[in-house]
């Protein structure tokens, strides 16, 4: 029943979503025209933002050969590989728990349970990187005097102890990566995967510390990338706001429930809450975030989805 109900709340979310992406794109702003964005277009910049993306992949790839060493060696190639295929894999299931999977699904057999383990912890250090920058944005927010989503229901005071609650549970998985293989365990399906006696290791403080600056440093990459697209559109904003907005964008649409047909709407619905609040032009909003999933996400997907291919059919 449980399962069933998340099912159609995602559901219900990606059509919202998308219906109010849509409207503000063609029907709030009247005066909104593709052809007139086209001429406005900073094409340079636009450039910079596709150049961009393989460097914020590489710091992912880089990220993951160093965590997955201590499960199977792998080279920079081989780890970027890896990557994509999790992309591609995420795109299939539900708020991309299917990443995990896939990118161990490249590596040797006898890993692969291990790499699952390690793969998710990858994947909370980048949380990490996500509540930090998140907790940046929301005080600068507040600062300006700008309002967050949250002051229908609570004070801002409330949203802030929470965000700062998200960060410190966060951080304790990623500097404490034996509770989560712990947590892990404790469900049916992955302890039969695992097995009864699994090999619980923990990370060197060395390799947290490494890891957790790759994805600060990736998280920053895209970030700007983000910011830069806004720009080539002809955004303009105060620097410190747009980013603050950038990241509270990525704050709070990592809390949302999604599908991955979704997941592009809900950032773009957001990024039109927030970016919204201090440029008029959300219909230029919502298609930067648009074309920005598409060149971070949606082309790593589509090349990762080929990689298994490139290794024989395996």
């Amino acid at each position: 029943m449980k399962t069933v109900v998340v099912k159609y709340l995602r559901a219900i979310i990606g059509v919202a979503v998308y219906l109010i992406v849509a409207y503000k794109i063609f029907g709030a702003d009247k005066h909104f025209s593709f052809s007139e964005l086209l001429e406005r277009s900073h094409w340079g910049v636009l450039l910079v933002v596709t150049l961009l993306m393989p460097i914020s992949w590489f710091f992912e790839a880089l990220k993951w050969k160093v965590v997955v060493a201590e499960v199977q060696p792998l080279s920079i190639m081989d780890s970027w590989k890896s990557v994509w295929y999790g992309v591609a894999a995420g795109q299939l299931t539900p708020n991309r728990v299917g990443e995990p999977v896939g990118r161990a699904a490249l590596l040797l057999p006898q890993h692969r349970a291990r790499g699952v383990y390690a793969a998710a912890w990858c994947a909370l250090s980048q949380q990490l990187a996500t509540v930090s920058f998140g907790v940046v944005g929301v005080v600068v927010w507040l600062y300006a005097g700008l309002m967050l989503p949250g002051n229908i229901f609570v004070s801002n005071i409330a949203i802030s102890l929470l965000v700062i609650f998200w960060v410190a549970s966060v951080l304790l998985v990623v500097i404490a990566p034996n509770a989560l293989f712990r947590l892990i365990v404790k469900i049916p399906y992955a302890k039969k995967w695992v097995g009864s006696s699994p090999q619980i290791f923990a990370h060197s403080k060395k390799v947290i510390a490494i890891s957790v600056g790759l994805s600060l440093v990736r998280y920053f990459v895209f970030s700007t990338q983000f910011l830069l697209m806004l720009m080539a559109l002809d955004v303009v904003a105060p620097l410190h706001l747009l980013y603050a907005a950038i990241w509270l964008t990525y704050l709070f649409s990592s809390a949302i429930p999604t599908f991955a047909w979704s997941e592009a709407g809900v950032r773009a619905g957001f990024s039109i809450l927030f970016v919204g609040m201090i440029t008029p032009n959300t219909a230029v909003v919502a298609l930067a975030a648009m074309l920005l999933w598409i060149v971070n996400v949606g082309i790593p997907a589509l090349v990762g989805a080929w990689v298994p291919w490139g290794r024989g059919g395996r």
